[in-house]
């Protein structure tokens, strides 16, 4: 009698512990169904609208139980400039590190050929939140993506530029509100098939073919210092350093590069930095300094042309 009192008791546990699975999974499916997603997204849309200038377009959406949230289509366009899309976004929520007042999400995103994997956390007042991330791009077609970056006007020389290569980084940074490269961070970087093509410059139209790009990248508060950069590619190779002092436009932002070089034939002007150099077979050691906008070209110390600045 004692063992069927038992098993009778561990029935009606099992049966009240299921009634309570399954409410708590009725409560989870009416939560999905009813939760008013499209007009929350609206209201998040308009308020960065608000504080960015971007107008951003958000294709269908819906829950991915239990915290996730996948999107289609989103197109983000900046005051100036040619829009961003990107493809899908599916987001994965913390909900315990709500509690703290942190948004700590893990993202994958998919757009112009490539695939972002990453955490990003996000914390602190609403009017200049504080931005931490970490993660890694891969596949992305160069060729594909809008030029000029939103924000960043060309120089002259640049005008009509269009570049040709895979690029894939790993890396974290940290900024608050849309002060990107005035936060801290660091990156490698390696770009395949890495070509350039330039079609007002005083020589005319003028490809480059880089090759294969490598390099590592510091930042902190608008100073961007790069170590290890290697270029293998038709124009030669090369190893080198340098560093960019970021300003609010191509004018006001400083550039200070230096490589050691062997020639390649599709350097530009190969035959007359042989010459100033005793062979092409030589080694030579090549500078770019000065604006963005303005940029020249040294080797072995000596101003080479300014032909990058275009007519």
């Amino acid at each position: 009698m004692a063992i069927r009192i038992q098993r009778a008791g561990r029935v009606r546990w099992g049966a009240l512990a299921g009634y309570v699975l399954f409410g708590v999974a009725m409560f989870a499916v009416g939560l999905v169904v009813t939760f008013p997603l499209e007009r929350v997204l609206g209201q998040l849309t308009a308020q960065v609208s608000a504080q960015t200038g971007w107008r951003v377009a958000l294709g269908s959406a819906r829950w991915q139980p239990p915290t996730g949230l996948r999107l289609g289509a989103l197109t983000g366009t900046p005051p100036g400039g040619p829009a961003l899309r990107l493809d899908r976004v599916a987001l994965q929520v913390d909900p315990m590190r709500l509690k703290s007042g942190v948004l700590a999400l893990d993202h994958v995103v998919k757009g112009y050929g490539a695939t972002a994997t990453g955490h990003l956390e996000v914390r602190g007042p609403q009017a200049e939140p504080g931005f931490e991330w970490k993660g890694a791009v891969k596949g992305l077609d160069l060729a594909r993506m809008p030029l000029p970056p939103p924000g960043v006007p060309m120089a002259p020389w640049a005008a009509g530029m269009t570049m040709a290569g895979r690029m894939a980084l790993e890396g974290a940074a940290g900024w608050r509100a849309n002060q990107f490269l005035r936060g801290n961070g660091e990156a490698t970087l390696q770009v395949t098939g890495l070509s350039v093509n330039l079609p007002t410059t005083a020589l005319g139209v003028l490809e480059l073919p880089l090759g294969e790009v490598s390099g590592e990248a510091k930042w902190q508060r608008g100073r961007v210092d790069l170590t290890g950069l290697t270029v293998n590619g038709e124009l030669g190779h090369a190893e080198g350093s340098g560093r960019i002092l970021m300003g609010t436009t191509a004018q006001t932002t400083r550039i200070d590069l230096r490589f050691n070089a062997e020639l390649g034939a599709g350097f530009p002007m190969r035959d007359i930095v042989a010459g100033m150099v005793g062979g092409a077979d030589k080694p030579v050691a090549i500078g770019v300094k000065g604006t963005l906008a303005n940029p020249v070209m040294y080797v072995n110390g000596r101003p080479l042309s300014r032909f990058m600045m275009g007519s």
